[in-house]
């Protein structure tokens, strides 16, 4: 395994990461109020741990895992009923984790025989709040943009929380190196970085007016995601699926090797098949082309075997379609193609 501090320098020096830091640093002033009133708000908190009641607890997690409240980190209430069942055993898991007098392999060994449902990116993100200088964040965007630099082979990681102590200390020597080159960037703005390398694409360089009109239905689609995500279960339509979790996220932006990233996987609860989930704004006919590769990929490697389920079918949750999109959509029917679409509304009301 190579030195760390080789593997940081590769990073920091990489035209990926440059990118995306001159992106972050651009938008540092604007995001350090959000930054300080989640240090202040939680971080203290999480610290008071001790000396609050069992019932506070299971109310600072359930708040601080909302992403209107952590100002980072979405998806991660999806976990909070499975973390409060015992509000006892929380209180204790969190006082451990955050107890410096031990060692942080024991901690993080500590967190995963718990079996809470707290994995890599709650606990970290504790961590972090509660400790801003000290520890970094270990997510699926981390994963992502650590496969894309080559980082997880080189440190033979599986992924999960188990490789924080070892990640922890390779974002520590990033943000030392960046310090000697006088970027005054922190581990939550790392995380940032972290977002938006995970969501990297070459072809973002060369831009049009019509791959800004693009980029604007991309976003529009991500901020759906987030809404779906965050009311699943209050979704008319959506009551027979049920998200897949890796540890304590739910996958989302799942890549499938060689073919691309799926907006969400689901099982379905009652024929037990792997759910395979594109959002579109606007549905055209070369949509249905896409997650048909996506599913013969998933079906070719045996995906849903990976999740112990019996098989793979996609759904195109969408806002609008055109004339042609309806056409496919009747042939694959007809043919009997495992691709079903659903229209979404979204409906906002002033009181």
């Amino acid at each position: 395994m190579k030195n760390l501090t080789m593997i940081a320098k590769e990073i920091i020096t990489s035209p990926l990461f440059q990118h995306e830091l001159k992106h972050v640093v651009n938008k540092m002033e604007e995001a350090k109020k959000d930054k300080l009133h989640v240090y202040e708000n939680y971080g203290k908190k999480f610290k008071a741990i001790s000396s609050i009641s069992e019932e506070e607890v299971v109310n600072l997690i359930r708040e601080f895992l909302v992403f209107d409240n952590n100002k980072h980190w979405m998806g991660l209430q999806r976990n909070a009923k499975r973390l409060t069942r015992s509000p006892k055993k929380l209180k204790r898991v969190i006082k451990t984790l955050l107890d410096e007098s031990l060692d942080l392999e024991k901690r993080i060994e500590f967190v995963k025989n718990s079996k809470i449902g707290m994995g890599k990116a709650i606990a970290s993100a504790i961590l972090h709040v509660a400790y801003p200088d000290r520890y970094g964040v270990w997510n699926k965007r981390v994963v992502d943009s650590f496969r894309k630099l080559g980082v997880t082979d080189k440190l033979n990681l599986k992924e999960t929380i188990e490789d924080y102590p070892l990640v922890n200390k390779l974002l520590l020597e990033i943000i030392e190196l960046l310090k000697e080159e006088g970027k005054e960037i922190g581990l939550w703005e790392l995380d940032a970085i972290w977002g938006y390398l995970s969501e990297y694409s070459e072809e973002e360089e060369i831009e049009t007016v019509e791959e800004e009109e693009e980029e604007k239905t991309k976003l529009r689609e991500k901020q759906i995601q987030e809404i779906l995500i965050n009311n699943w279960n209050k979704i008319k339509g959506l009551e027979n699926l049920e998200l897949l979790m890796q540890e304590d996220e739910v996958l989302t932006e799942y890549e499938i090797q060689g073919v691309g990233r799926v907006d969400i996987l689901a099982k379905d609860k009652k024929d037990g098949k792997l759910v395979i989930i594109e959002l579109k704004v606007n549905l055209k006919p070369h949509h249905f082309s896409q997650l048909l590769m996506y599913l013969k990929a998933a079906e070719d490697k045996k995906l849903y075997k990976d999740f112990g389920l019996k098989g793979v079918k996609g759904l195109i949750l969408f806002n609008s379609k055109d004339r042609r999109s309806e056409f496919v959509a009747e042939i694959l029917k007809e043919y009997k193609i495992p691709i079903e679409t659903k229209k979404y509304n979204i409906k906002i009301e002033v009181e």
